[in-house]
């Protein structure tokens, strides 16, 4: 129990310009904050790790398609 960060790095590809794109995170019992580059995301779904339901992000706004995130 307690605060917890994971931090990590991926492409996106340049044809996701302009499209929705999603983040979900799973295993996460209480509450959940989730940045990419540097911009808070909105949440969308909470979720609970018992259920098996992940929490889901609108990751759109934060997105750099052809560079890396």
């Amino acid at each position: 129990k307690g605060e917890a960060w994971y931090r990590t790095a991926a492409a996106v590809p340049a044809g996701l310009e302009g499209r929705p794109v999603r983040l979900w995170i799973g295993g996460v019992d209480d509450r959940a904050t989730a940045w990419i580059n540097g911009r808070k995301l909105d949440c969308l779904l909470t979720g609970a790790a018992p259920t098996g339901v992940p929490w889901e992000f609108d990751a759109t706004p934060a997105l750099r398609p052809g560079a890396p995130t």
